[in-house]
């Protein structure tokens, strides 16, 4: 009897994975570009360092599955998907190279957005105040 057979045996009716919260820090490893060529994705960790990276994984609930490696596929397939669709921000910005851009642009919202919030509060009490001038003359 192979471990395949085996694992086929596993039947989960109902499986539910709660969410799970993560905080990396990883240093890559030398990059292995022929892997890389060959396809092997997972070398594109080793071309920068995630320092602080915070992702979540979600809450996930599988039925009917078969086997323990269909399941952990399942869950990682959606997880990624997730990811993906989701909190490549985080991902991103959690990197080296892209930390610096990302703190100096959610500063430059910041220098925007104040400035502009403040402007369209008075421009409203100035339209305000010239509509109830207006008013006045009547």
């Amino acid at each position: 009897m192979s471990d395949d057979s085996n694992d086929e045996d596993i039947y989960f009716q109902h499986i539910l994975v709660h969410k799970i919260e993560l905080k990396i820090d990883y240093r890559p490893v030398i990059l292995n570009l022929q892997a890389l060529q060959g396809g092997d994705y997972m070398q594109l960790l080793n071309i920068f360092p995630l320092e602080g990276l915070e992702i979540t994984l979600k809450s996930i609930k599988l039925d009917d599955v078969r086997g323990l490696k269909t399941c952990a596929d399942r869950l990682l397939d959606l997880w990624v998907q997730d990811i993906y669709s989701n909190q490549l921000y985080s991902v991103i910005s959690g990197t080296a190279p892209f930390r610096g851009i990302s703190n100096v642009g959610s500063n430059l919202q910041d220098l925007l957005a104040i400035p502009m919030k403040d402007f369209t509060c008075k421009l409203m009490m100035m339209m305000i105040v010239d509509d109830n001038d207006e008013n006045a003359d009547i």
